[in-house]
């Protein structure tokens, strides 16, 4: 079997009269900027979760001072309820 015959290759025409534009690397990264703030973001919420999973960081030490006062405005606002309702029921 006889080797099939090999490509032509057409001339190329030299563009000579073009200057090419100088090739520059600048130092640094070519990642974007909201990248790296989405790393930042995602590597501060994944320290939360492990100091709240390892018991560091408490959210029950947190929110006791809150419980108090959110009982104390949960009573008042049942108490007004309530008052509000027998008004109205009684048409006074």
């Amino acid at each position: 079997m006889p080797d099939p015959p090999a490509p032509k290759a057409a001339a190329k025409a030299r563009l000579a009269s073009i200057a090419t534009p100088p090739i520059a690397a600048t130092p640094g990264s070519d990642v974007p900027g909201w990248v790296t703030a989405l790393l930042i973001a995602l590597a501060l919420g994944a320290a939360l979760v492990a100091l709240v999973r390892w018991g560091v960081l408490s959210t029950d030490r947190l929110t006791r001072p809150l419980r108090a006062a959110f009982t104390e405005a949960g009573g008042r606002t049942s108490d007004a309820a309530a008052e509000l309702w027998d008004v109205v029921r009684l048409r006074r």
